[in-house]
C-alpha cells in the first residue's frame, strides 16, 4: 500500500522524530475538536449594529468583542455548553441568555435595550 511505503520512508529518515510529531499533531488536532463555535451580531432596537459589545459565557473565562459591524464569533469548550451567554456594552441594558445547543445553532441576532443614563445633578464650579 502506498501509505505504508510513504511511512516506511519517513521513518527511515527521519526516525522517532516522525513518530513525535505525528503525536504532536494528533494530539492539538483532538484539542481543536473539543471546541465549539459561535457567532452572531448584536443590534439596538432601531436594527443598527452595536460595536465593541462585550460577549462572554457567565462561568468561563472566555470573552470576545463584536466588530464595527456588530458581528462576533466565541470559541469556547464544549463543557461550557449549557452556560450563560452575557452581553455588555455600556450604553445599553446588559443581557444574559441561557446557552444550549439549540440556542447556538438558532440565535442568529442579540438585540439589547438602551440604557438610560440619567444625571440627578450637575454641579458646574469655576476656580478664579
Amino acid at each position: 500500500m502506498l501509505i505504508d511505503k510513504i511511512l516506511d520512508v519517513l521513518l527511515y529518515y527521519y526516525g522517532m522524530k516522525f513518530y513525535v510529531l505525528l503525536y504532536i499533531l494528533l494530539i492539538s488536532f483532538m484539542a481543536s475538536a473539543q471546541n465549539l463555535r459561535f457567532s452572531a451580531i448584536v443590534l439596538d432596537a432601531q436594527n443598527e449594529a452595536i460595536p465593541y459589545a462585550t460577549i462572554s459565557l457567565k462561568n468561563a473565562k472566555v470573552a470576545t468583542t463584536s466588530n464595527l459591524n456588530g458581528r462576533f464569533e466565541l470559541v469556547f469548550p464544549k463543557e461550557n455548553l449549557n452556560d450563560s451567554l452575557v452581553i455588555r456594552h455600556i450604553s445599553f441594558e446588559p443581557k444574559m441568555i441561557y446557552f444550549t445547543q439549540e440556542t447556538k445553532d438558532s440565535l442568529e441576532t442579540i438585540l439589547l435595550k438602551t440604557k438610560s443614563n440619567d444625571l440627578l445633578q450637575v454641579e458646574i464650579r469655576a476656580y478664579t
